[in-house]
């Protein structure tokens, strides 16, 4: 099962300790995530997934806007999905990981 998270254009995701981020909405239905690790970028779309890394693949969801993006990521239960606000500022009650 995937997880689903709204993104607008330089909004970011971990996945584990990979930062991800939306580069750019080039057109409905696509869009192209940038690793930050080493720059990597993918083209990802609602046709079909996008394996990003080991197990880990992304494809759009709808309700797709020209502002925002639905993303669906799939990866191994043991890697740690967050949005990039939620790893900046987690609530008290969850200690980050090393």
């Amino acid at each position: 099962m995937a997880l689903v998270l709204t993104l607008k254009q330089g909004e970011d995701f971990y996945v584990d300790r990979d930062q991800y981020f939306l580069r750019e909405i080039v057109s409905e239905g696509k869009v192209r995530i940038a690793r930050a690790r080493d720059g990597a970028a993918f083209d990802v779309d609602d046709r079909q997934k996008t394996q990003v890394d080991d197990g880990v693949f992304l494809q759009i969801g709808d309700h797709m806007t020209s502002k925002a993006c639905r993303l669906m990521i799939q990866a191994p239960r043991q890697l740690l999905i967050v949005t990039g606000a939620k790893k900046r500022n987690p609530p008290p009650s969850v200690k980050p990981r090393p």
